[in-house]
Order: C-alpha cells, then sequence, then structure tokens
C-alpha cells in the first residue's frame, strides 16, 4: 500500500492509503492511530472508502482535520466539479472500522465553483476550508464556506486573476492571521503557460474580506526591500 497523505491532531494520526489489498480488493482506506502512548502506536480504525458515499475509484489525495471533522481532498482532475473534490467525514468516534459505515457528512453537492483540477493542498482556518490546486491563474486557490458541513459551498478565489502567476501553480501555502502565504513552481518550458520569472514564486493572499456571507480576496507579492506587502514585487531585486 501507499501513504497519500496524513495529518496529525494529537492524540490521533489520520492516514491516507492507497492501494491497500484484502481479500475483497484493492481499496483505499482511512487509517486512525492513537498516539496517546506514542512508543506504541494504536490503530483504532481503517474503514475503506469502497462501501460508503466516497469517490471510491478516485484517488484520496490530502486530507486535513479539525475538530470532529476530516476534509479529505481526491485527485479527481477533470472530474472535480462533478462533485468529486471534497468529503467531509464524521470521525468522532475514532474507532470506526470497516464493518462500521463511514459518517459522510457532505461533499458531493460541492459543484459549484470548483476547477477541474487536482487539489495540492487543503486547509482548515475556522468555518473556512481552503484549497490549492494544480493550475494556474484564476483556478489555483479556493476558499470554501464549511460552517455547514453537510451543505459546503465556494465563496472565493475566482476572483484571484490580476496578480496571480500566470505561467506557476501552487506547490504549498500556510495561513497565519488574515494572510494566506502560497509557493508556487513553474510550468516547464515551451508549454502553453510558460511564463516563468523570479517574482512568481510567491504570492500574499489577503484574506480579510471574509465573513458568514462570503467576501473577496486580494492578491500581494512581497516588496523585499522594504517588507511590505504591496502590489509588485521582483525576488531578483
Amino acid at each position: 500500500d501507499g501513504t497519500t497523505d496524513s495529518f496529525l491532531s494529537f492524540p490521533y494520526l489520520y492516514q491516507l492509503v492507497t492501494n491497500y489489498s484484502n481479500s475483497r480488493g484493492n481499496h483505499q482506506i482511512l487509517r486512525i492511530y492513537d498516539l496517546t502512548a506514542p512508543w506504541r502506536p494504536v490503530l483504532t480504525s481503517f474503514p475503506t472508502f469502497a462501501d460508503y458515499s466516497l469517490p471510491a475509484s478516485i484517488e484520496a489525495k490530502r486530507i486535513a482535520v479539525a475538530g470532529r471533522y476530516a476534509y479529505v481532498a481526491f485527485q479527481c482532475s477533470a472530474t472535480c466539479a462533478n462533485g468529486n473534490a471534497l468529503r467531509i467525514i464524521d470521525v468522532s468516534n475514532p474507532a470506526i472500522s470497516s464493518a462500521i459505515p463511514i459518517p459522510v457528512v457532505g461533499g458531493a453537492g460541492l459543484t459549484t465553483g470548483i476547477p477541474n483540477a487536482t487539489p495540492v493542498k487543503i486547509l482548515v482556518r475556522g468555518r473556512y476550508a481552503y484549497m490549492a490546486f494544480d493550475a494556474v491563474g484564476a483556478n489555483a486557490f479556493r476558499v470554501i464556506d464549511v460552517g455547514d458541513p453537510a451543505n459546503p459551498r465556494v465563496v472565493a478565489g475566482a476572483e484571484l486573476v490580476s496578480g496571480m502567476p500566470a505561467g506557476s501553480r501552487p506547490t504549498d501555502f500556510e495561513i497565519v492571521g488574515r494572510y494566506a502565504y502560497m509557493v508556487f513552481r513553474c510550468d516547464p518550458p515551451n508549454t502553453p503557460t510558460y511564463n516563468c520569472s523570479a517574482s512568481e514564486a510567491f504570492r500574499i493572499i489577503d484574506l480579510s474580506g471574509f465573513s458568514e456571507s462570503g467576501g473577496s480576496a486580494e492578491i500581494h507579492s512581497l516588496e523585499t526591500d522594504t517588507l511590505q506587502v504591496k502590489g509588485s514585487a521582483d525576488f531578483d531585486a
């Protein structure tokens, strides 16, 4: 089997595993380990995706856990907008097993505003889930309101056009306070989207405009000589 991602929310470690083989064939599973005694981890749960309301034929790529819920993002490239991008799972009972249905709370209805691109990371802060995608421009980032876990909805991200790197795709990001800090990789030369320079590698997204009813985000780059968040920059400086 192979681990695609893991998330630590002490005392539990959540692990996404693909190609798990048993007498019924190959499966994707969610392993949950109890690390209360870190020198002796205990496997408390290993439910498979195949029998429940999860995209069993699409690889689970990323996971984040906040409170009682796990947020699982799928490698759905051409079918993300068909409701395959995200599932929200109730993991308040870490002893769920392959014999007990995974309590899938929501995500299948998340079709509006999701780009058809593979998620590269998911973070959850408060009532919002933040997802970066292997895509350029306006398809690179989304903010999803998960305040109602049964009905997540996209509230921002598509408007981030001006200021986003034209030829780079997100590889990682972190959120601290009101800002998302995102790093990018360039597409290879001679591809249609290639337009890379040193200033294409990093962006800061101001998330302060969000409220329960949604809002807007503003893209910035970092001016290295003054260390102020401003609208233009060049990492060559």
